[in-house]
């Protein structure tokens, strides 16, 4: 895949991980973009297990569509 790049895996990755109704701001997380609101970023503790829930369901729908 010669014109593979790594924004086109992201843009992937989030396409699928919204066509499977995760919330958007775990997809943000997983992302690592940093809030809109960098208020929150001090008062909300975020939760990684989500984020790598997020990742297992996006690589099997890929791995067993």
């Amino acid at each position: 895949f010669p014109k593979l790049t790594s924004y086109w895996a992201r843009h992937t990755w989030a396409t699928i991980a919204a066509e499977l109704d995760i919330p958007d701001a775990v997809i943000d997380m997983a992302l690592v973009h940093k809030s809109p609101y960098p208020m929150s970023e001090i008062y909300i503790k975020r939760n990684q297990e989500k984020v790598n829930e997020a990742i297992r369901m996006v690589i099997d729908k890929v791995n067993y569509q």
